[in-house]
């Protein structure tokens, strides 16, 4: 009867001891289910940080594309401007050429009418 009841408290010391153990690894994987769960949510929080930025970069890069198509725009305007002021000048040039033709031309008519009026009046 004696080693009856020391088998059953060493048993039921063993069984102490070994709950003592489970109870310290459910603690632990509670732990690790929580610090699981904190990192999960920091995950998502960075998905959709991540996604935020991408979308803003997205609008970026479509702005971009934009500016440089503005950009294009301007440049080609900038050259049709310069073409039209060259055509301008050389219009200008040209109405001055004329301009300075007809003015000797009609200089050089006045100066014969003078000529043929003296001699018809003299």
């Amino acid at each position: 009867m004696i080693r009856y009841r020391w088998r059953g408290r060493w048993n039921r010391s063993r069984q102490k001891k070994e709950i003592g153990e489970l109870q310290l690894q459910l603690a632990e994987t509670d732990k690790l289910r929580a610090d699981n769960s904190r990192l999960n949510n920091n995950i998502n929080t960075l998905q959709t940080q991540l996604s935020t930025i991408q979308t803003k970069c997205d609008a970026l890069q479509d702005s971009n594309k934009g500016i440089s198509r503005l950009q294009d725009q301007l440049e080609s305007e900038q050259t049709e401007h310069s073409n039209l002021v060259a055509s301008l000048e050389n219009n200008i040039d040209e109405l001055e050429t004329r301009l300075a033709t007809a003015n000797n031309d009609k200089a050089a008519q006045c100066e014969m009418s003078a000529k043929k009026e003296a001699e018809s009046n003299a």
